[in-house]
């Protein structure tokens, strides 16, 4: 070894760290790095407002989460995201429709668009309708009558949803979505019906009838009106 060389690991005018020491200092940041980033991976976000793409104001005086409200994406919100998801009311749209039934001739039916034509066909929404018959049905005695009595079954309300716009989607068994019930009266009770359908995309259609025979008429108190009561909510 020449004059004035300095051995590994030792110090030469001791003016600064060896090479060994720079070594286990790299060593102990490394695993310091990789405890940080386990710690992370574990933890989460353990609110929504700690998302990244995400903004609640939970403690706001006025612009906090309301009973109702859906967190919705808001592409109008600046963001390297492209929009920001926030809280905010649904988009409803409420509607109602009738028909008057004066006898088994008249017009008993029901088919109407439940949003406008500028509806967003492409997004989902949760379908809900609800038809109201305005009268009282007697069950019908069979002709000629039976002992014990026997009856003919009563008008039937049928109410279906679908997907009326022209780019239906295909479903199981069908050629375009469909939530479909029949419900025959059969007590001297108003008639109560309803269904719900979530609709992938879309613009939903409400069609309701009620099928109506002469001898059912008989025990219809006539005339009477067919409502439908319908909601959609934008998902």
């Amino acid at each position: 070894m020449t004059k004035g060389a300095v051995t590994e690991g030792a110090k030469g005018d001791g003016s600064g760290p060896t090479l060994r020491k720079f070594a286990v200092m790299l060593t102990a940041l490394r695993r310091d790095v990789d405890t940080l980033k386990k710690a992370v991976v574990r933890g989460g976000a353990t609110t929504l407002d700690a998302l990244r793409d995400v903004e609640v104001l939970y403690d706001h005086w006025t612009d906090l989460p309301r009973h109702g409200q859906a967190l919705r994406w808001d592409k109008t919100r600046e963001s390297r995201f492209h929009g920001l998801a926030t809280f905010s009311d649904p988009e409803v749209v409420a509607d109602y429709f009738t028909v008057s039934i004066t006898d088994t001739t008249s017009p008993q039916g029901i088919e109407a668009f439940m949003v406008d034509s500028d509806w967003d066909v492409t997004r989902p929404c949760l379908v809900h309708a609800t038809a109201v018959l305005d009268a009282s049905y007697a069950p019908q005695e069979v002709d000629p009558p039976t002992t014990p009595a026997t009856y003919i079954e009563g008008p039937a309300m049928v109410l279906q949803v679908v997907d009326g716009d022209s780019g239906r989607v295909s479903a199981l068994g069908s050629e375009y979505e469909v939530a479909y019930s029949e419900r025959p009266l059969s007590s001297r009770y108003v008639a109560f019906h309803s269904v719900s359908w979530t609709m992938l995309r879309g613009r939903p259609k409400v069609a309701a009838r009620l099928d109506l025979t002469t001898a059912q008429a008989a025990g219809l108190s006539l005339p009477t009106t067919l409502r439908v009561i319908t909601r959609v909510t934008r998902l």
